[in-house]
């Protein structure tokens, strides 16, 4: 038998659970992914991950982000509060990425590059 599902909306983003017999987590899926990138903007999606993520550390979390073909994944593993502190963090973060400096940009797209080279 399925465990029971709730709903309810953490600023202003759907939020689905179920009580599990394993260690809290949350995974905020975004339906854009690599497949939306316009060729001139290849690899945007993983560099708002970065950028979100650079925005709201450090964090009490073990978290980790994917920039997949159809989706944004952003997961986190710890406490409740701290789980409920991240997904706040991360509409705060994402509502703010306008704001954010250039040289954070520019830092982020360096690491970028980094991970690419390494990679390949």
């Amino acid at each position: 038998m399925l465990p029971e599902a709730h709903e309810t909306t953490i600023d202003g983003v759907p939020a689905f659970w179920t009580t599990i017999d394993q260690a809290p987590q949350v995974t905020m899926t975004f339906g854009v992914g690599m497949r939306d990138e316009p060729p001139n903007l290849s690899g945007v999606t993983h560099l708002v991950e970065h950028l979100v993520f650079s925005s709201i550390a450090p964090l009490a979390t073990i978290h980790n982000g994917s920039a997949r073909p159809t989706v944004l994944t952003l997961e986190a593993s710890g406490a409740p509060a701290d789980l409920t502190h991240f997904v706040h963090a991360v509409t705060s973060a994402i509502r703010s990425l306008e704001d954010l400096p250039e040289s954070e940009l520019v830092r982020e797209k360096k690491v970028l590059q980094a991970e690419t080279t390494f990679r390949y």
